[in-house]
């Protein structure tokens, strides 16, 4: 909010007030989103949810092309079966790899949340191309935040008996991190859905997973396995691809 304040943005930190219905609505779809994904990360092994988070790129294009007629041709499709497929080698879910533990499993219950948390993220996400020019990438932000905060605040009085507030100064430091790059990762995607068509964006949001493994090498040491070299050449593959309608 200081951000819209101290630059002086035209509609100060809510945007202007033709836009509010919109904002609201993509504030109110992303948060839920954002909780009902991390909700299902309690009922899912953790591949599976990583997979389920990128059904949404998936179903954005398809929803850009039938809500706000943008095109979707099949080399759009075609990125976005080959990114999808990436993903799926590099997080080798437990639905269709089989669980690395006896223990683990992925329930039908987790299964929908996913679901519901990736559709409902799909929207939000493209709704941002109804907001006029005249909002700022800020506002998208601010209201995603402003709709987050008090439902967060609900589940931590609701289960203040199960939360550890012990921090230590490492944990604190790496939330800090967390919400200095979810902010800025919030930003720059809600600006790319802003200024360019859903069928440019939806294929790179896929490379995160190449960024992903990059970086589990290089904090962790882990090394990688064949299916994961095999995701992260076909995600390429995606975006060499969408290079090709550039």
């Amino acid at each position: 909010m200081w951000y819209a304040w101290y630059y002086n943005i035209p509609g100060g930190s809510l945007g202007p007030r033709n836009d509010w219905y919109w904002l609201n609505f993509r504030g109110i779809l992303g948060s839920v989103a954002t909780i009902l994904f991390y909700v299902s990360m309690t009922h899912l092994d953790l591949g599976d949810s990583v997979a389920m988070t990128f059904i949404a790129p998936v179903i954005m294009p398809i929803l850009a092309n039938v809500w706000l007629k943008e095109s979707y041709s099949a080399l759009d499709a075609l990125a976005t079966l080959f990114a999808m497929s990436g993903v799926v080698f590099i997080s080798k879910p437990a639905i269709l790899f089989g669980a690395d533990d006896a223990g683990g499993s992925s329930s039908p219950e987790g299964i929908v949340i996913g679901l519901v948390s990736a559709l409902l993220a799909s929207v939000g996400n493209i709704s941002i191309r109804k907001v006029s020019p005249n909002s700022h990438t800020i506002h998208i932000v601010n209201y995603m935040m402003l709709w987050t905060l008090p439902v967060c605040f609900g589940m931590i009085v609701y289960g203040y008996n199960t939360i550890n507030f012990n921090l230590t100064p490492k944990a604190l430091f790496c939330f800090i991190i967390v919400s200095i790059c979810s902010f800025f990762g919030q930003f720059l995607m809600s600006r790319s859905l802003l200024t360019t068509p859903t069928r440019f964006v939806t294929p790179i949001i896929f490379s995160q997973v190449i960024f992903a493994y990059i970086n589990q090498f290089l904090f962790w040491g882990v090394h990688p396995t064949q299916t994961s070299t095999m995701g992260v050449v076909l995600v390429a593959i995606s975006l060499i691809l969408l290079s090709f309608k550039i």
